[in-house]
């Protein structure tokens, strides 16, 4: 087989030295769930009146939320359900 014929095998089957989908999938998946938190915060921050303040507290919960979920693996405490919390 030639060199061409074998890269392009590995081009289209997506295979070959450098290519792992799935450690690049996770990669781009924890990305973006990083700014999706860091956007939430952004969004909490600008609250300037009472009722803002207050619809920004879950907002603000939800950007912890993910981080917890980045840096530990698992869902924070009070989101587990009473099967996941026993296990």
């Amino acid at each position: 087989m030639t060199d061409f014929r074998r890269r392009l095998r590995a081009a289209v089957t997506h295979t070959g030295p450098g290519y792992d989908l799935p450690a690049q999938t996770e990669t781009d998946l924890r990305a973006a769930l990083a700014n999706l938190a860091e956007r939430y915060e952004q969004i909490a921050a600008k609250a300037t009146t009472d009722v803002g303040k207050q619809r920004a507290l879950p907002i603000s919960q939800a950007a912890r939320d993910i981080r917890t979920v980045l840096a530990t693996g698992q869902l924070p405490a009070h989101l587990r359900t009473d099967e996941e919390s026993a296990s």
